[in-house]
């Protein structure tokens, strides 16, 4: 682990640590980069030429968003999930398990890509006023075959070649776990990505902004990993 007095804090980008969202407009009730916005028309206007109502369910989340959802997981009070999207036993797990645990299906506040009004989640929302009674989980099984967003899945997989939004969990790359859900306007999120390298990343994590983080030494000791595999590890 870096010593904080050996590695100095960098300067903050706020925008990038979903600390600032002033630069975000709104549509659809939800904040999002403008330059997302035209084509996120043109993309709620082509899925509904395909009988599909795009709805977003979460754009832009702030640090203090992220870092409650961390919190609660990293305490027990919130659901772990596996791999399969079954749930964990918390008390069976060890501080380093909870850790990787909570990575595989949230970001590291400070570092989430929903900082940034690039990326957001969706659903169908014509297919829930069929199925009011419905509980959205937002896992991989409900855009697969046989679940409730099989046609949102399977229009997404063929439109987003070539178009200007991609979806960065994609596949499973051994980090992040499968979000068909998550899509990502590219531009704009290119704004963000560009900033990421590891000495700001580590500079950030070893410094002020996470003495809030529960697990936080965990998180110090195994930065390196962490980046590599969970922030910088997209199918973008």
């Amino acid at each position: 682990m870096m010593n904080n007095e050996k590695s100095p804090m960098k300067k903050l980008d706020l925008k990038l640590h979903g600390l600032e969202q002033y630069h975000l407009e709104m549509y659809d009730d939800f904040l999002f980069e403008p330059l997302c916005i035209p084509d996120l028309i043109k993309l709620n206007e082509d899925a509904l030429s395909a009988g599909i109502e795009i709805q977003p369910v979460s754009s832009f989340r702030g640090f203090e968003q992220q870092l409650f959802i961390w919190n609660a997981k990293a305490c027990g009070e919130k659901t772990l999930l596996d791999s399969n999207s079954k749930i964990l036993d918390f008390n069976s797990l060890t501080k380093e398990e909870i850790v990787f645990a909570i990575l595989r299906w949230s970001a590291l506040p400070g570092f989430s890509r929903h900082h940034w009004g690039s990326d957001f989640d969706v659903i169908d929302a014509g297919i829930l006023k069929e199925n009011p009674e419905y509980d959205v989980q937002l896992i991989p099984s409900e855009y697969e075959a046989g679940g409730i967003f099989e046609k949102l899945g399977s229009w997404l997989k063929d439109y987003l070649a070539g178009s200007p939004f991609s979806r960065p969990y994609e596949i499973d790359q051994g980090g992040v776990a499968p979000e068909p859900w998550h899509l990502s306007h590219k531009a704009s999120a290119l704004i963000y990505e560009q900033k990421l390298n590891f000495e700001y990343f580590d500079s950030v994590v070893q410094g002020e902004l996470f003495n809030h983080l529960d697990l936080n030494e965990i998180i110090r000791e195994r930065s390196k990993d962490i980046f590599e595999k969970y922030v910088i590890n997209t199918c973008s």
